[in-house]
């Protein structure tokens, strides 16, 4: 798993980024870009909101409205957006890393 993390997630965050994070704000973009591939970094906005936030004072509602876009999947059968309770639970976890450092995924 973590050979996957740091051969598909980590090259995509180091070319995506390019403003310096802290390493629980690496670890929790990288969780996040390995569920929902790199496309999603850019679509969130989250992309493109850290990289305008070059001394990190980020706003966390921001930042979390960012990640729970993606609580989110789209079903084809109904051609609709649907609410995933998992998906949101992963979401909130990467949020506390993100934010607090807090490592509760993986475990």
């Amino acid at each position: 798993f973590r050979e996957d993390v740091a051969r598909l997630a980590e090259a995509d965050l180091k070319k995506r980024i390019l403003v310096p994070l802290r390493q629980h704000e690496y670890d929790a973009l990288a969780d996040f870009i390995f569920h929902r591939g790199a496309g999603a970094l850019l679509q969130s906005g989250l992309q493109n909101y850290i990289n305008s936030k070059p001394n990190g004072n980020f706003d966390y509602g921001e930042i979390q409205d960012c990640f729970m876009l993606y609580a989110f999947w789209f079903n084809p059968t109904t051609s609709q957006w649907e609410y995933n309770a998992g998906f949101e639970s992963r979401r909130r976890e990467e949020i506390d890393m993100f934010r607090y450092g807090k490592y509760t995924l993986h475990r």
